[in-house]
């Protein structure tokens, strides 16, 4: 069904046009002529056929050049990441200190439950809300209780400082870059078309062209279509504006035009959200899969193997294409920034292209060259021997992509999406069925994923207990699944992790799923910190959902100012000293490329600088030693640090300075289509801390915060009703025995 939000007559107009392309039979390309090619200006349906031809294609021929991988440039090419290496610590107390702790005045400030509690598990989390870290400290400053500083507290204003930095160095730089490269591809592109001498590579460069030029318009209003292309182009464009799911005029096959919808920050500029499509309709991928893929072999499936060879045409002419319009410079500062921040779910990129491309036509290839099928195949068959942009989907789609779309990949999609049905058969358990399961004709099935998932996947015990316990594992065919996940990812190692953000993200929140030594961390058993670990984890995983926003700043926002000689720093110098290095990487592989604007370089730097010394003091409070002058000074210091990183000079004509609205956030997980039930995540507001930790003088409290999160099945809640919600749901089951009211 149409959006009805438009004129009565551009749904009939677009019922028309699919009607038309939908009974046209395609008509074959002009025959190829000299270099002078004339250009045409028939229909687009005569141009560019809507399908592959039906006739048998020649069978598959493609020899994989031997070795030809090894030729592709070290991973982490946006920027090296430092690695960091930490002996084991043991956090130097002692639970036999508790025994004087009911002398303790400040035990006072809590209920009886709450002083249960933290004498038995040395922490407790209230349920007393704020809408900001920077309030829940303030109002520990008020009780006159030292304040915690959480790794909570820092993982958000880390994830609030780089998106916001992601966000200016697209708005700023790279829309600028994607529309200079575009304009450009398309007078190669026009060129290609012009010197091919057969009719595949003629249809090649001639797709091209319209794809480009349907960038070019997306991003330049005032952009003359090429008289080649009009037809089909203004086709794509009147859809894409339209939206909706139909068959495209360029490539055939239901296209979702849906995606060109822009949101968050891109919709609230005109220029972004001319960024926001045209990037969405340059990533589209590039099919190249053929099936079975052997020499000399007849290929089941004539379409498929056509227009494998039809795109693999495309993509050389492309690599070819921006290497004589001295644009690979240009593509590479796009390119490698987006697939470090978007990530990719196909698995070949322009690097992949140009390696075998090099291997099979040398240093001065031409249109010409792609006349010879054979090579084509060849090239296809090396291509397939080449490992994937990024390694985190064990099954990556067979596909080309010249850029990332604006629309993140995370590096855990194919742990959601291969714990689901059809990859997982029926429901074998006993009654009550389980949150993930769905009710169905031939039973029920496992139609949703648990956002537990993911961690148990990447090795946290707490988390596959929790599944097992609550049934969601008693699925026929869960169990190797599961382990075969658990198997791919374990074998990732630490460079590949680091070739995106959200890699390297869920890289150094691995710190959080690690077994806790059994003698627990302060004064916690390793049981009950783990779980409050594991809350952690939980709402950074969420953060990479969810797109930063930023608003004026409130009049009331309060900075806190604990005592200089009490603070305290949650002890976790891996993570501390994994996030300095992920800092450093974003500044330099954003800086090196002239991508970051003075306030985003600025802060970045202090973010690093913070983290390191985080890293250290982390490690002296491990050790019992005492901290400088300088480090205790910090501490007293830290909020108030993370809250002025955290605000952003003034939008243009706006008095206020600007910092995230609130806490409060909902991301959107996986979706059942045969349902329409859907696995949402969020976190709520902040929650106080109450932990005990050592000093000189003996045991003391001391007050922090935490986010509060939630997993979500049913139906689909929009951001603003969950952010307006007066009643949260229960807490989580890893935190309930750990929660107590004020």
């Amino acid at each position: 069904m149409l959006p009805t939000n438009h004129s009565a007559s551009a749904p009939f107009f677009i019922w028309l046009l699919l009607a038309a392309l939908a009974c046209a039979i395609p008509a074959p390309l002009p025959e190829p002529r000299s270099a002078t090619r004339p250009i045409a200006t028939s229909s687009a349906a005569g141009l560019i056929p809507t399908q592959v031809p039906t006739s048998p294609a020649p069978a598959f021929s493609g020899d994989p050049v031997t070795g030809a991988a090894a030729q592709l440039s070290p991973l982490n090419p946006f920027a090296p990441f430092n690695a960091i290496v930490l002996s084991p610590q043991e956090a130097a107390v002692n639970r036999s200190d508790l025994e004087d702790l009911l002398k303790l005045e400040t035990l006072d400030r809590l209920s009886p439950e709450q002083r249960e509690i933290v004498l038995a598990e040395g922490f407790v989390i209230s349920t007393r809300s704020f809408d900001s870290f920077a309030a829940a400290y303030a109002y520990g400053s008020q009780q006159k209780l030292p304040a915690f500083i959480t790794t909570d507290t820092i993982l958000d204003a880390f994830q609030i400082v780089v998106d916001i930095t992601w966000q200016r160095s697209e708005g700023q730089f790279l829309a600028a870059d994607l529309m200079a490269l575009s304009h450009a591809m398309v007078a190669v592109s026009q060129q290609q078309w012009e010197e091919a001498e057969d009719d595949s590579t003629a249809q090649a460069a001639q797709r091209n062209l319209a794809f480009f030029a349907v960038g070019s318009r997306l991003l330049d209003p005032q952009f003359t279509l090429p008289p080649l292309v009009s037809s089909v182009a203004s086709d794509e464009l009147t859809l894409i504006e339209q939206g909706g799911r139909f068959i495209s005029p360029l490539f055939g096959g239901q296209y979702d035009y849906n995606r060109f919808s822009p949101s968050i920050h891109y919709a609230k500029d005109e220029a972004l959200s001319r960024y926001f499509r045209a990037l969405t309709w340059l990533s589209q991928p590039f099919p190249l899969e053929i099936s079975p893929m052997q020499s000399g072999a007849a290929v089941s499936g004539t379409a498929a193997l056509s227009n494998a060879r039809l795109t693999a045409r495309q993509a050389l002419l492309i690599a070819w294409g921006l290497q004589e319009s001295n644009n690979l410079s240009r593509w590479e500062r796009i390119f490698q920034p987006a697939l470090y921040f978007n990530g990719a779910a196909v698995a070949w990129g322009l690097p992949q292209v140009q390696v075998a491309a090099n291997a099979l036509y040398g240093d001065n290839p031409s249109p010409a060259d792609l006349a010879n099928e054979a090579i084509v195949d060849d090239f296809l068959a090396t291509i397939h021997t080449m490992p994937p942009l990024l390694t985190f989907d064990p099954a990556p789609q067979p596909a080309f992509m010249l850029l990332p779309a604006p629309t993140a990949t995370q590096p855990d999609s194919a742990i959601l999406r291969q714990l689901t049905f059809n990859r997982i058969g029926e429901y074998s358990g006993e009654p009550p069925l389980p949150r993930s399961a769905v009710e169905t004709a031939i039973g029920a099935i496992r139609g949703l994923p648990r956002t537990l998932d993911v961690p148990a996947a990447l090795g946290s015990s707490l988390a596959q207990n929790l599944v097992a316990e609550a049934g969601d594992d008693d699925y026929d065919g869960y169990t190797l699944q599961f382990q075969e996940l658990q198997q791919h990812y374990a074998a990732i190692e630490q460079q590949a992790w680091t070739t995106s953000f959200d890699g390297a993200w869920l890289y150094a929140l691995q710190s959080l799923l690690t077994e806790i030594p059994e003698d627990g961390v302060l004064y916690a058993p390793s049981d009950a910190w783990q779980a409050r670990q594991f809350n952690t984890w939980h709402a950074a995983w969420i953060a990479l959902r969810h797109e930063t926003e930023l608003a004026p700043r409130p009049v009331t926002a309060v900075a806190t100012s604990p005592d200089v000689s009490q603070g305290y720093l949650e002890p976790q110098p891996l993570l501390y000293g994994r996030l300095a290095s992920l800092a450093d990487q974003i500044l330099d592989g954003l800086g090196s490329r002239g991508l970051l604007d003075e306030e985003s370089a600025s802060k970045l730097l202090q973010l690093e600088r913070l983290l390191e010394t985080a890293e250290t003091i982390s490690r002296k409070e491990l050790a019992g030693e005492p901290l400088a002058e300088d480090e205790a000074l910090l501490l007293s210091q830290f909020i108030s640090r993370l809250v002025n990183l955290t605000t952003y000079a003034p939008a243009a004509f706006d008095a206020a300075a600007q910092t995230a609205p609130g806490l409060a956030r909902l991301a959107d997980v996986y979706l059942d289509a045969g349902s329409g039930k859907v696995l949402q995540a969020a976190t709520g507001e902040t929650w106080p801390i109450y932990v005990l930790i050592p000093r000189e003088e003996g045991v003391i409290l001391t007050m922090g915060a935490i986010f509060s999160t939630y997993e979500l099945h049913g139906e689909q809640l929009a951001p603003g009703v969950w952010r307006q919600m007066e009643t949260r749901p229960p807490p989580p089951p890893w935190t309930q025995p750990f929660v107590a009211p004020e």
